[in-house]
C-alpha cells in the first residue's frame, strides 16, 4: 500500500496576494512489488500568487522535488488561470 499526504499553509495579504509553503511526501506499506529500501519520496514546495480580480489569478511556485532516490529535481511553475463565461450572477 502506498499512502501519500499533503501538507500546505497559505498565508493571505489582503484579498489579492497570497504566499506560502507546502510539504508532500509517500510511504510505501507492505508493498511486495517494492524494494524496501527504506527511501521516502518528497517534495517541498514554496509559492507565490495574485489575483487582480475574482476572475483571474497568477501563480509562481519553486519545488524542491525529491521523489527518485538518486536524483533531486528542482522546478519552477509559472500557472495563469481565468475564469469566463456564464454563472449564477448573469446570464452572459
Amino acid at each position: 500500500m502506498i499512502r501519500t499526504w499533503l501538507a500546505l499553509a497559505v498565508l493571505c495579504a489582503g484579498t489579492a496576494w497570497g504566499a506560502g509553503p507546502s510539504y508532500s511526501a509517500a510511504d510505501i506499506l507492505n508493498a511486495s512489488n517494492y524494494a524496501d529500501s527504506g527511501y521516502e519520496p518528497h517534495k517541498n514546495s514554496l509559492m507565490l500568487d495574485y489575483s487582480p480580480s475574482e476572475f483571474s489569478r497568477l501563480r509562481l511556485q519553486f519545488a524542491r522535488d525529491s521523489a527518485r532516490e538518486d536524483a533531486t529535481d528542482h522546478q519552477i511553475f509559472l500557472q495563469y488561470q481565468t475564469s469566463l463565461g456564464a454563472h449564477g450572477a448573469h446570464g452572459y
